[in-house]
């Protein structure tokens, strides 16, 4: 849990300091921000921001080799983001890769604002 509550700590600080920007869909000349399909703000961490919470990165990597190992998926890397979604807003359901990228074989999603910061816990939403 110490990890969850040091990448929540981090994401305020970020929110303070105006780090995070109004996300868009599409790549080069076809990013577009459209806040009813895509109404987060993003803050792209860059490896040394990572490394202020090297905890939940740690076991993101340790994950990432242990799928390599399991299921030969050459995956050699991973990005960072921090995400944060106003009320009522949402990301429409969508295919995490680029068109025509090879990248993104796999998406991790932690839903940090669903921590209950006084007792600790992580509540789970499962879509039916």
């Amino acid at each position: 849990m110490i990890a969850l509550e040091a990448l929540l700590a981090q994401s305020d600080t970020g929110l303070a300091q105006g780090r995070f920007r109004e996300a868009g869909i599409g790549t080069g000349s076809r990013y577009q921000i459209q806040e009813k399909i895509r109404g987060d703000h993003i803050w792209w961490l860059s490896p040394d921001e990572v490394a202020t919470t090297p905890d939940i990165f740690l076991q993101l990597d340790q994950l990432k080799d242990h799928l390599n190992r399991k299921l030969y998926l050459g995956l050699f890397d991973f990005e960072s983001h921090l995400a944060r979604y106003k009320p009522g807003s949402g990301y429409e359901r969508h295919y995490d890769r680029p068109k025509g990228s090879a990248r993104r074989k796999l998406t991790v999603t932690l839903y940090l604002g669903l921590v209950d910061r006084v007792r600790g816990l992580l509540t789970a939403i499962f879509a039916t």
